[in-house]
C-alpha cells in the first residue's frame, strides 16, 4: 500500500503459496519465481506489442503459450511450474482488454513484476532471519524414524506396524532433495553433509530391517537392538554422537544384521558407500508418443480460454479469477482434479465468509494501518494453519487465504466493496464448474493411469534391486526406498478412486486385485533386500512385468510365457522360496486383474 502496487491480494496469496516449513526450500522457490517472472514479463511484453490491437490474435497467443507450457510441465520434471508460467502469461495478456496499450506496457507490466518480486523478497528476508533450518528438519525426520523403530521393537503391534509402513511408503526422495539444499547453501561442512546422506539411507535400512524383525518375534538380538536404538535417540536429542552398536549373536538373522549395519552407519563407523538410485531424464521417455500429455494441455487450455471468453464477452472483469482457477486445479487424473476442485470450493467459501464477515463487522471500526495488518495476520494464520496440516486438506488452506485476501484487500485501503468480493468468489466457482465439466466429459483419465505408472515404477526398482549381487544389494537402499515411494503413491491413488467418473472407475474386484499386488510388492521389496542368496532370473522377470504393466493395455494380457520363463531358485533356501511364491502370486494376480 505504501508503493500503491496493484493486486496486493495476489502478493499476499503468493506468500501463503510459496512459504514452506523448510526455509531453504522457501528461499529457492522465491528466488526462482522472481527470476521466472522477470523472464515472463520480458516475453509477455513482446506478446503484448504483437497483440495490442487484435483480440483474436491475443486469444490465439494466450492459447498457444498455455498449451506449450502445460504440455512441457506434464511431460517433464517441470511439473506444476509449467501451469504457473501459463497462468502468469495468460493473466498478463488478459489485462490488455481492460486498459489501453500505453498503460499496459508502461505501468501494468512493471506492476506485475512488483506484484511477484516484492513478496518474494519478503519471503527471503523472513526465512533468513526466522526460518526453520533444513538440517533441523532432517534431524527431526531421523528421530521420527528411530522412535517408530523403537516402539515396534519394544511392543510389536498393528499400530506400530502401520507406522512403519507409512514411513517406508514415504521413501527417501524428499530427504535427499532437502540434502541438496543443505549442500547448495553450505549449511554444514562437506563431511557433515555426507553423514546426513548416510543417516537418511541408514534410517530407511533400519525401517526395512525392523519391519522384518517384528515378524520374527522377540529374541535376545531384538532386545539388544531395542535398548541400543533408545540410546541412539537419546544421543541425537542431546546433540552427541550416537554410540556404536553392540555385538549380536552368531546366529543373528539377516534382518538383525541389516539393523546392526544401519546403526553402525548412524554411529559414523566406516562402511561401504551406499549405491545411488536410478536417474531419469528431464523429459519423460514417452513425451512424444503418449497422447495423454497433449490431451491434458488441450483440456486445461480449453477450460481457461472458455472462462476468458465468458467474462470478456459479457464485460464482467470482476470474475477473471475463473480463468486462473482452471490452471490452479487442473491435474493429470480426473480423480485428482475433482479432489482439488472440492478443496478449492470449500476453501473459497470459508475464505469468502471470513472476508465478508470482516467487511461487515470489523473494517468499519478500523482506523489505522495497524488494525488492517492485524486482520490480515489473523486471516493468514488460519489459512497457513490449514495449509500446513494434513496433505488431504492442505490445499484448502491456500484457497482460504486467496478468497480472504481478494475480499478484504481491494486497493490501497481496507476493502468495503461487497460486490467485488462477491464477483471474485463467483469467478472461482465458475472456473471450478468449467474445469469439472471438461475433466469429466472430455478425455477423462481414471486413476488407473496413475496406478499403472507407479506399479510399473515399483517393479522396475524391484528388478534393479534383484539384479545386484548380495554384497551390493546391502548397499542398494535407495532402490528399496524407490519401491516404497511408488507403493506409497499407489496408496494415495486408492483414496481417489471413488472420485473417478463411473464410466472410467475400476470395479471393486479389480481395485482389490491391485491392492493385493501393491501389498505383495511391498513384502517382496523387504524380502529381496534382506535375502542373502543370489536370485538368478528374477530381475529379468520383474523387468518384463514392469514393461507389460507400463503399456496401455489390460493387465490380463500379461503372460507367464513358456515354462522357461519361470523363476527357479534353490529350494533349500526358505527365504528364496518365499520370494518365488510372491513373484508367482503377483503374476497370477496380474493375469486375473482386468483393467
Amino acid at each position: 500500500m505504501t508503493y500503491q502496487t496493484p493486486e496486493v491480494a495476489v502478493s499476499c496469496y503468493l506468500v501463503t503459496f510459496v512459504m514452506k516449513g523448510d526455509s531453504s526450500a522457501s528461499i529457492v522457490l522465491a528466488m526462482t519465481l522472481t527470476f521466472l517472472i522477470t523472464i515472463i514479463i520480458a516475453f509477455a511484453t513482446i506478446l503484448t506489442v504483437l497483440s495490442i490491437g487484435s483480440p483474436g490474435l491475443r486469444l490465439l497467443l494466450m492459447a498457444t503459450v498455455s498449451f506449450v507450457m502445460l504440455f512441457i510441465g506434464a511431460a517433464s520434471k517441470l511439473g506444476s511450474t509449467g501451469s504457473v508460467v501459463a497462468l502468469l502469461v495468460a493473466d498478463i495478456l488478459s489485462l490488455i482488454y481492460t486498459a489501453s496499450g500505453g498503460e499496459v506496457i508502461t505501468s501494468g507490466l512493471r506492476f506485475a513484476w512488483e506484484m511477484v518480486a516484492l513478496p518474494m523478497m519478503m519471503i527471503v528476508a523472513f526465512n533468513v532471519l526466522l526460518g526453520r533450518s533444513t538440517v533441523s528438519i532432517l534431524r527431526d525426520k531421523l528421530l521420527q524414524r528411530l522412535v517408530a523403530v523403537q516402539n515396534q521393537l519394544a511392543a510389536p503391534g498393528v499400530a506400530g506396524d502401520q507406522a512403519l509402513r507409512d514411513l517406508l511408503r514415504q521413501g527417501d526422495a524428499d530427504g535427499l532433495a532437502k540434502l541438496k539444499l543443505v549442500r547448495i547453501f553450505h549449511l554444514v561442512s562437506t563431511r557433515q553433509a555426507s553423514q546426513i546422506a548416510d543417516d537418511i539411507l541408514a534410517s530407511y535400512q533400519l525401517l526395512l530391517a525392523c519391519s522384518a524383525l517384528s515378524l520374527e518375534g522377540q529374541s535376545a538380538d531384538t532386545t539388544t537392538l531395542t535398548f541400543h536404538v533408545a540410546d541412539v535417540i537419546e544421543a541425537l536429542r542431546t546433540g552427541s554422537r550416537p554410540p556404536a552398536p553392540p555385538m549380536l549373536s552368531p546366529t543373528a538373522s539377516p534382518a538383525a544384521l541389516a539393523a546392526h549395519q544401519a546403526l553402525a552407519v548412524l554411529a559414523s563407523e566406516e562402511h561401504d558407500l551406499y549405491l545411488p538410485g536410478t536417474s531419469s531424464p528431464f523429459f519423460a521417455s514417452d513425451a512424444l508418443s503418449n497422447p495423454e500429455y497433449v490431451r491434458f494441455a488441450l483440456k486445461t487450455t480449453a477450460a481457461a480460454m472458455t472462462c476468458y471468453v465468458i467474462y470478456a464477452g459479457i464485460n464482467w472483469e470482476g470474475i477473471h479469477t475463473a480463468m486462473l482457477t482452471c490452471y490452479v486445479v487442473s491435474l493429470r487424473t480426473t480423480g485428482e482434479t475433482i479432489h482439488k476442485l472440492g478443496l478449492r470450493i470449500l476453501g473459497c467459501l470459508i475464505g469468502a465468509a471470513m472476508g465478508l464477515s470482516a467487511i461487515v463487522f470489523l473494517i468499519p471500526h478500523m482506523h489505522s494501518i495497524g488494525h488492517l495488518m492485524l486482520l490480515v495476520f489473523v486471516g493468514t494464520f488460519i489459512a497457513a494453519w490449514v495449509s500446513n496440516g494434513s496433505e488431504r486438506a492442505s490445499y484448502a488452506g491456500i484457497q482460504i487465504g486467496l478468497a480472504f485476501y481478494l475480499s478484504v484487500l481491494q486497493g490501497f485501503a481496507p476493502g468495503i466493496d461487497l460486490e467485488l468480493a462477491r464477483d471474485r468468489t463467483i469467478g472461482i466457482l465458475l472456473g471450478n464448474t468449467v474445469m469439472y465439466l471438461v475433466a469429466t466429459r472430455i478425455w477423462p483419465v481414471g486413476t488407473e493411469a496413475a496406478l499403472r505408472s507407479n506399479l510399473s515404477r515399483a517393479l522396475k526398482s524391484l528388478a534393479a534391486l534383484a539384479s545386484f549381487s548380495v554384497p551390493a544389494r546391502e548397499r542398494a537402499v535407495t532402490h528399496a526406498a524407490e519401491v516404497g515411494q511408488s507403493t506409497g503413491a499407489m496408496t494415495r491413488s486408492f483414496e481417489l478412486l471413488l472420485l473417478d467418473p463411473a464410466h472410467v472407475r475400476l470395479s471393486p474386484s479389480v481395485q482389490h486385485g491391485i491392492r493385493l499386488i501393491s501389498q505383495e510388492a511391498e513384502e517382496l521389496n523387504r524380502e529381496i533386500y534382506l535375502s542373502r542368496s543370489e536370485l538368478p532370473g528374477l530381475a529379468q522377470r520383474l523387468g518384463r512385468l514392469a514393461e507389460d504393466v507400463g503399456q496401455s493395455r489390460s493387465f490380463n494380457a500379461v503372460s507367464t510365457g513358456d515354462g522357461s520363463a519361470k523363476i527357479v531358485f534353490d529350494s533349500s533356501d526358505t527365504s528364496v522360496n518365499s520370494i518365488d511364491e510372491r513373484v508367482l502370486r503377483i503374476e497370477r494376480l496380474m493375469r486375473e486383474t482386468d483393467l
